[in-house]
């Protein structure tokens, strides 16, 4: 028993030491490791500033342009040659390169600097830091032997080696620098849109979570064109501008009549611009935009053009039917003679649906009703035309082979559409959604069945015969 208690001790000393030693491993020779780290890390780099320290900077080129930013409280613009607002993640890129910089290679050789690009320097970035302090960096030549920069510090003989994406972090000229964003919005800002193309004007309008065309007619607005719309707008960016050396005559901008103004905001804020589409001298189309209140045009893709160059159907609202899909707890089909129901079963974990006949009850595939909600919800029609009883009879739709109805969970309609048979211009239907006669394309349909066996889990014989 002695010698069970000896060998148990041993066994605890043991496994203590083996804590101790892991534990000394642990907060010695890993913190060892980390201040090892972090001291190669101070060795290799070239500065020590923080970049929310950095105030001014001044980049110069080879060809002598320069720019110069400033900053204002917590972004910087663009002071010189122009005014303007910077690109936020190109400044970004910047000053995080700055602060981080460093090199693992570094000599002197101060007879030789014009051998690496050093006396006339390809790029030349200047910083002044919130204390007054400043500093100018200098790029050289390109070493082809394994792809680095040289760089030197003002005022100093060291001579360093720096990677290529370095130098091309700081490498940017004007345009690169600017903010190119035409319209400083998010789609979620814009309440209101306004635009000439031509001879139309279309207006569109936010009220509550639904957007309504005032113009060039009235009626609910087709909500994935305006999303579209809003995308375009938010991602309209400058692919060059022009501040000197042309009128806006030149760009056709003198008397364009073509216009787009947005409404953002709860202030509905105004932002308006004016469009010219020319020919360039080579033939080719060329899109130009001008801010209100400049005379700087600004080139933009053709494609802005044709985003806006619609026709009032392909705003208009063309869903077949419009509800939420979730609020649907019964569906009656009706095929001829044949009528079926279905109905929702809803608990706090599942919602199933099934099939009722009197006392029969069988459970139906989910992902069947719900391609059969997704139709009703996101088809949309083709066309529309004015409905009178003689087109109605023409299509069929005075006696319709088949039905669909909708509830929702208080037994109330959410929603009815009954379906002509095919024709030349697609399958027609009349729906609640709307009072006009709609088209559909035939392959939308040929999506719905009206046979109860494609719906039920274990397919039963002769049913929907």
């Amino acid at each position: 028993m002695k010698d069970f208690h000896k060998s148990l001790l041993k066994t605890a000393v043991a496994i203590i030491i083996l804590v101790l030693l892991a534990l000394y491993a642990y907060f010695v020779e890993h913190k060892k490791a980390q201040e090892e780290a972090v001291r190669k890390e101070e060795e290799t780099k070239v500065m020590s500033i923080k970049k929310e320290d950095i105030s001014e900077l001044k980049i110069t080129h080879k060809d002598g342009k320069t720019v110069e930013l400033t900053r204002e409280g917590e972004k910087f613009v663009i002071k010189a040659p122009v005014s303007s607002d910077t690109d936020k993640n190109v400044v970004d890129t910047i000053l995080n390169t700055l602060e981080s910089l460093k090199s693992t290679i570094r000599f002197r050789d101060n007879e030789k600097l014009s051998g690496y690009g050093l006396t006339t320097p390809s790029l030349t970035l200047e910083y002044r830091l919130s204390n007054g302090n400043t500093g100018k960096i200098l790029f050289g030549v390109r070493n082809d032997f394994d792809g680095k920069y040289y760089m030197k510090l003002e005022g100093s003989d060291e001579i360093f080696m720096i990677e290529g994406y370095v130098k091309g972090n700081f490498d940017k000229d004007l345009y690169n620098l600017r903010d190119k964003s035409v319209f400083k919005t998010e789609t979620s800002e814009i309440k209101k849109i306004e635009y000439r193309i031509g001879e139309l004007v279309y207006i569109f309008e936010q009220k509550e979570k639904i957007w309504e065309m005032l113009s060039p007619q009235k009626g609910r607005a087709d909500e994935d064109e305006i999303n579209k719309l809003k995308n375009t707008i938010k991602n309209l960016s400058a692919k060059a501008f022009f501040e000197e050396g042309k009128t806006i005559a030149d760009f056709g901008l003198d008397k364009t009549t073509d216009y787009l103004k947005i409404y953002k905001g709860p202030d509905m804020s105004v932002s308006l611009i004016n469009i010219s589409r020319i020919k360039d001298q080579t033939g080719n189309e060329k899109v130009y935009v001008m801010r209100q209140n400049t005379t700087v045009p600004i080139e933009v893709d053709t494609n802005f053009y044709k985003d806006l160059d619609k026709k009032p159907f392909d705003y208009t609202f063309k869903k077949i039917l419009d509800f939420e899909r979730d609020s649907i707890f019964r569906i009656e089909l009706t095929d001829g003679e044949n009528k079926y129901t279905f109905v929702k079963e809803q608990t706090d974990t599942s919602a199933d649906w099934y099939y009722t006949d009197g006392d029969t009850k069988k459970k139906l595939k989910y992902y069947k009703i719900s391609s059969l909600l997704y139709f009703l919800s996101d088809t949309k029609a083709t066309k529309m035309i004015p409905p009178n009883p003689v087109v109605i009879k023409k299509y069929n739709l005075d006696k319709p082979q088949k039905l669909i109805i909708m509830y929702d969970s208080l037994s109330r309609e959410a929603g009815k559409v009954q379906f002509g048979p095919g024709d030349p211009e697609g399958i027609p239907l009349l729906s609640t959604a709307r009072s006009e006669i709609s088209f559909i394309e035939p392959k939308k349909f040929e999506e719905v069945s009206f046979n109860i066996n494609d719906y039920l889990e274990e397919a039963q014989k002769d049913a929907g015969q």
